[in-house]
């Protein structure tokens, strides 16, 4: 069996940020700042793709204990290399984007 997986990120709305979450700006115009919101960061759909970015965040995808990600394990230089081998480099700047805002992310495998 395959697996995908998923990249969300969870955090505190600023307004600053809007440009690097899932829906469009316009969309969170009425949110107000410091609700705590949930974001879709980036999908993979194929088995090596997933556990490559398991890899660069420095979880095993099937320890679920891992799953919310360490900031610490990841390989930040091996994540702008995968980006940028997958042709996703908003994936890079909406991952810094967050990061700074300090928002967790959360592993999603799926398979």
């Amino acid at each position: 069996m395959g697996m995908d997986a998923e990249l969300i990120a969870i955090g505190k709305f600023k307004k600053s940020i809007a440009w690097n979450l899932e829906y469009p700006k316009a969309f969170y115009e009425d949110t107000p700042e410091d609700s705590e919101i949930i974001t879709h960061v980036f999908s993979c759909g194929t088995s090596d793709a997933s556990k490559e970015l398991a890899s660069m965040l420095g979880i095993d995808p099937w320890k679920f204990e891992e799953h919310k990600v360490d900031l610490g394990r990841v390989d930040f230089g091996g994540l702008a290399d995968f980006c940028l081998e997958h042709g996703v480099n908003q994936l890079w700047a909406d991952f810094n984007a967050l990061k700074e805002a300090g928002f967790t992310f959360w592993y999603m495998p799926n398979g």
